[in-house]
């Protein structure tokens, strides 16, 4: 792993999905771009796997597991990014919108 890189690159990764949920007017805009991540791999509001059976362990089952929103919050948008930034500013407008719906 190319640690400088990653440390060079910063955020700039996420942009196309941080500016895909910036661009999120409805809830069917949510439901589209929650099916948009879900085909990249990303589980949002709710993920597929297998697991053990409770009631028995020998048998393995499908699960339906509920996912949590994955918006960012004021809270850790402070922790992980300057304030002053725009990418902070960007970051905590993305979390207002995630959290209106």
């Amino acid at each position: 792993m190319d640690e400088s890189a990653i440390e060079k690159a910063g955020a700039k990764p996420l942009d196309h999905d941080l500016k895909s949920i910036a661009a999120l007017k409805s809830k069917g805009d949510l439901a589209k771009e929650a099916m948009r991540l879900h085909r990249e791999g990303t589980d949002v509001l709710f993920s597929f796997g297998s697991g053990s059976d409770f009631k028995n362990a020998s048998q393995i089952i499908a699960e339906v597991d509920q996912e949590d929103l994955a918006c960012p919050t004021a809270i850790t948008t402070s922790r992980t990014m300057p304030s002053r930034s725009n990418s902070g500013r960007s970051m905590y407008s993305t979390s207002r919108k995630c959290s209106s719906y």
